[in-house]
């Protein structure tokens, strides 16, 4: 069940205007980051792979062009995405997933030295097995 309510948070077209803010904390047009329901530390946040999940070339200006999308049971997971999508289209989405815990980082730096007045180690990786199955 909790899994379903993360894939529809990653298909919703506004999810800053349909998700609360203890759930919302920022988005982008390939990922979106949420509080973690059930916290494992301080700062703990989930970033998942929005649905659709563009892929293509970014720079190409052609509005005429079919936008390509990453197959939604691709997204299920690290696993289904490591054997089911191509290298190429896997390599851009861990980009992008890269990418968002990169800003997600520095703000949570801020943060700690915000409330905190400095900060330790903050660890990125992924759920490699989905803990709400």
């Amino acid at each position: 069940m909790a899994l379903d309510s993360l894939a529809h948070y990653a298909a919703l077209h506004h999810p800053h205007t349909h998700l609360p803010p203890d759930v919302y904390l920022l988005h982008d047009p390939h990922t979106l980051t949420i509080f973690d329901r059930f916290p494992k530390a301080k700062y703990h946040f989930l970033i998942l792979p929005r649905i659709p999940f563009p892929v293509g070339d970014e720079d190409d200006d052609d509005e005429d062009k079919a936008i390509e999308t990453v197959p939604r049971n691709a997204l299920a997971s690290l696993h289904a995405l490591l054997t089911t999508a191509s290298r190429a289209t896997a390599l851009a989405v861990l980009h992008k997933l890269q990418q968002a815990s990169l800003e997600v980082v520095e703000m949570v730096k801020d943060e700690m030295g915000k409330t905190d007045g400095f900060e330790w180690g903050i660890e990125v990786g992924f759920h490699a097995v989905p803990s709400m199955r």
